[in-house]
């Protein structure tokens, strides 16, 4: 089956590398002054987050070819519903825009926009914390005709700014992919990454 797939990748990045950002994983409040309001997301199955993790860390145990620089092997990340959540977030407001961004549309389906009273988009990061989460190491996106896995992952491999944010130092991770129709694509796709201390 041949993949067809846009890729978005936003890094955290500071001279040309891939930064972490020390985490508080979770604190009662975040930069903006508010604090988080986890949004409301399909719970994640076990088979997706067993399949997800398993290709995630498949590809990053060993060393990876991103875009002609070898990132190293690096170590295991675990999952955190933090994380899922604001994914699943911005995989649902892609969905029903049809727009494949890192920003939030800005729309009522921008949960974090509405929530915060934003007049534009909501950011990454925003989403990051009002879920729950710390500062994000990276965000991957994806528009794609497929739900699979495999697919996916290989294809954020194949691009240079996804594979670094994939190979990066981050801890953990939360992905979601949402079924749209009569947008662009029929899956969106968000793979946020952290550093935990």
């Amino acid at each position: 089956m041949k993949l067809n797939l846009t890729i978005i990748s936003f890094l955290t990045t500071l001279s040309l590398s891939i930064t972490g950002c020390g985490s508080s994983g979770g604190s009662s409040s975040n930069d903006s002054g508010y604090a988080p309001i986890p949004y409301d997301a399909v719970p994640v199955s076990e088979s997706f987050k067993t399949s997800i993790l398993s290709a995630v860390n498949k590809a990053r145990s060993v060393p990876q070819n991103c875009g002609g620089e070898i990132a190293p092997a690096m170590n295991p990340v675990v999952w955190s519903d933090a994380l899922y959540r604001a994914a699943k977030e911005h995989s649902d407001d892609m969905a029903e825009t049809g727009i494949l961004s890192h920003d939030g549309s800005g729309t009522a389906s921008d949960w974090t926009a509405q929530v915060m009273g934003l007049e534009g988009g909501s950011l990454p990061d925003e989403r990051a914390a009002m879920n729950g989460a710390g500062r994000l190491n990276g965000e991957n996106a994806a528009g794609t005709y497929s739900a699979d896995v495999k697919e996916v992952v290989e294809g954020w491999l194949g691009s240079e700014g996804h594979c670094q944010a994939l190979m990066s130092d981050s801890t953990h991770i939360g992905v979601a992919v949402t079924e749209s129709s009569g947008t662009d694509f029929t899956h969106y796709w968000t793979q946020d990454f952290e550093r935990q201390k």
